[in-house]
């Protein structure tokens, strides 16, 4: 199939099937380069059934196949018939998924991060894939005084505190959002994995497929806490956060992330947290009363080399 017809067929899938925001093509080439990423495709006829995105990278002598920076989310998506059988279903999602990754090119290493809703791993585990489970925290959307009473009460007082001292705006710029998160990498002393030109492209492709928010929070006019969010027609993502290191105490943070979790209600959608396997952040998450959910990272090696260096690791 030529580029421009794939393209084509893709990205109207996207737009009549509403995957996650991260698989449209516009965030794709804002986080890729634009034509620097490819997707597997299950057609039946003139219609797409599924898809698959998928970026390859050069890292040294070794060709990856992996997640694209701050795209927490790909693999398959699949288009489904209505009140299909759950064993029908299974039997669907066995043969796209075999179909989709048999297309995918060879590469000395393949890992994806599969969206939450898509659960069936076996057909990557028969194809030779390690699963792992990973987690995120997901808040349905509800009243405000419903989700108020979820809350831990440490958070609560943090909320509260905050709303004294902190004053919250929703026109925060790239700039000054980047600025707090570089902060944070430095205050644990990490090198920051992206630039602020990838923020700025992100940032910019907002529109139709996607939408990107900004909140502040400033104190005395000065920014000192940031989140960044992604917002498709289903869920509210948190994305990126930080906050300036003696501007923690405030409970700036927590503030910022309440106001998400209600703008995200506001809407009729679910705000995702996007996933932390680091405890104190896992701890952090939980507090705001989301449901522990579990999504599947699949990785395969098929380099002797670099399966050798995994046993002794």
């Amino acid at each position: 199939m030529q580029d421009n017809i794939k393209r084509e067929c893709y990205t109207r899938f996207c737009q009549e099937n509403t995957p996650p925001a991260f698989f449209h093509a516009e965030w794709l080439d804002a986080v890729c380069g634009k034509g620097q990423w490819d997707a597997a495709l299950v057609l039946s006829g003139t219609e797409t059934r599924a898809v698959m995105p998928y970026v390859l990278r050069k890292q040294g002598p070794f060709t990856v196949l992996g997640m694209p920076p701050l795209t927490p989310y790909l693999g398959p998506w699949l288009l489904y018939p209505e009140e299909q059988k759950s064993s029908s279903r299974f039997s669907l999602e066995t043969r796209l998924y075999e179909e989709l990754i048999s297309q995918l090119p060879r590469a000395h290493k393949i890992n994806m991060q599969l969206h939450h809703t898509m659960r069936n791993g076996l057909p990557f585990h028969w194809a030779g894939y390690d699963l792992q489970q990973r987690y995120t925290f997901l808040i349905e959307p509800d009243t405000p005084e419903a989700l108020w009473e979820k809350l831990d009460g440490s958070i609560r007082r943090q909320i509260r505190k905050a709303e004294k001292q902190i004053d919250i705006s929703a026109a925060g710029n790239v700039d000054e959002f980047f600025k707090l998160n570089r902060a944070t990498f430095q205050r644990k002393q990490k090198a920051i994995p992206y630039n602020i030109d990838l923020v700025r492209r992100i940032d910019k492709a907002s529109g139709q497929s996607f939408e990107c928010s900004i909140l502040l929070g400033r104190k005395e006019d000065k920014a000192v806490s940031g989140i960044f969010l992604v917002e498709d027609q289903h869920e509210v993502y948190y994305l990126m956060g930080g906050t300036l290191p003696r501007y923690l105490q405030t409970g700036a943070a927590s503030l910022l992330m309440w106001r998400s979790i209600l703008y995200a209600a506001e809407k009729k959608k679910t705000f995702n947290f996007e996933g932390s396997m680091y405890s104190s952040i896992a701890n952090f998450f939980k507090s705001f009363g989301g449901d522990l959910t579990a999504y599947l990272k699949v990785q395969k090696v098929n380099s002797p080399f670099l399966k050798f260096i995994r046993t002794i690791k």
